[in-house]
């Protein structure tokens, strides 16, 4: 198959929700079933073939100082201020670095427990799409919602209908793209490229989320974590990656940060 897929990782978070006391590191550097969460996170993107590289978006002046023994080169580079600026870098540094993906997989290391049967669920998606359009896994909300504010105190949402988003996302990079450079325009600010890709007008193709594709917010989540990873046959045969806290390198950033403007 030929390799015209790019991913991007966004692993440049604060991890302020998780304690200073939770980890050492950045979430993302956490180690879990004896590996660093961005390891996880990465590791079920080696089924993919058409995946030609990959962009980690860091937090500023934290970079992996070890690649990963993976199928696709990875690049490090520096993240922004929010997550849509991340991946706006992101899309950036691949126009710098002159790659010409077809499509992009957008995925949060934050979700470090991605079964592998959900990537290939959205690769099925992506074979069956018309080509311009975006593929979300959902899940349905079971629980009772609940909205409160200091007017009306606290009011119950009907949860029939609503879904909840999740991690991979993929789309075609041209479309995304432009979708960030009008939300750039417009001053649009949204919680994930799906958001965005729908404010832009542009179409969006849903599969089933995964309920252990969970999201990693609090320190307990790290344990819930750990057990799902841990009861897994991963098949791991490379070493586990080692990662540290050093400088950006400066004319990777200054490279990146050219394309942003």
């Amino acid at each position: 198959m030929k390799k015209t897929d790019l991913l991007i990782i966004a692993a440049a978070g604060s991890s302020h929700r998780i304690g200073s006391n939770a980890v050492t590191a950045p979430k993302q550097f956490a180690v879990c079933a004896g590996k660093p969460l961005l390891y996880w996170a990465l590791l079920p993107f080696t089924e993919i073939s058409s995946i030609a590289h990959c962009i980690v978006l860091l937090p500023t002046g934290v970079k992996g100082a070890e690649l990963l023994s993976l199928p696709f080169p990875v690049t490090f580079a520096e993240g922004g201020a929010s997550r849509q600026e991340s991946i706006w870098k992101g899309l950036q540094c691949a126009l710098s670095m002159k790659l010409e993906p077809a499509s992009v997989w957008i995925h949060d290391a934050a979700r470090p427990a991605l079964p592998a049967s959900l990537v290939r669920r959205m690769e099925e998606a992506k074979s069956l799409s018309r080509g311009d359009d975006g593929i979300v896994p959902l899940l349905p909300v079971v629980s009772a919602l609940k909205r409160v504010d200091e007017q009306s105190g606290m009011v119950s949402v009907e949860r029939e209908g609503l879904m909840l988003a999740q991690t991979p996302q993929l789309f075609p990079f041209g479309l995304l793209r432009k979708a960030h450079q009008l939300a750039k325009e417009k001053g649009w600010h949204v919680h994930d490229d799906a958001e965005l890709f729908e404010r832009a007008g542009l179409p969006l193709r849903q599969v089933m989320g995964e309920q252990s594709n969970i999201k990693v917010t609090y320190a307990e989540d790290l344990e819930l974590i750990g057990e799902i990873l841990r009861s897994r046959d991963q098949g791991v045969q490379n070493p586990p990656p080692t990662f540290s806290a050093i400088t950006v390198d400066p004319p990777a950033t200054r490279r990146m940060e050219h394309h942003t403007e």
